[in-house]
């Protein structure tokens, strides 16, 4: 066998290796406050990792709700935006909406102009 061919073999065996630890590393889910610190940074679906759709689809409305409410930084705005445009996650973030918009006539007037939750549900409907 050439040099070519015996460094060829020793490269398949390192990579063979390298694969056969890092399957056996146990994974670690992301937290459901990193998946939501990401969607801010995302601008598409494609970019989260399927883990942390995981993550955020199975959590629950409450977690969201106590999420939106205590966040503490400028792109609130854009974190809920994002939860709003992703199927997995626009369920939870509307239910949450519209309890923190029952809390007061202020919080309603924000959840209405921001993200057009409850903006039309005033209006008769057409039939």
């Amino acid at each position: 066998m050439s040099n070519l061919g015996n460094l060829i073999l020793a490269v398949e065996q390192i990579l063979a290796r390298i694969a056969s630890i890092e399957s056996a590393i146990p994974k670690q889910k992301p937290s459901f406050e990193d998946s939501l610190k990401r969607i801010v940074m995302v601008t598409s679906v494609s970019e989260l990792f399927s883990d942390e759709l995981e993550v955020l689809s199975a959590e629950p409305t409450e977690s969201y709700y106590k999420y939106f409410k205590s966040y503490d930084g400028d792109d609130l705005y854009y974190l809920v935006s994002n939860c709003l445009k992703l199927d997995q996650t626009k369920t939870q973030a509307i239910e949450a909406l519209k309890r923190i918009s029952s809390e007061s006539g202020i919080d309603a007037l924000r959840v209405k102009m921001l993200y057009n939750i409850g903006l039309y549900d005033d209006f008769p409907l057409h039939r």
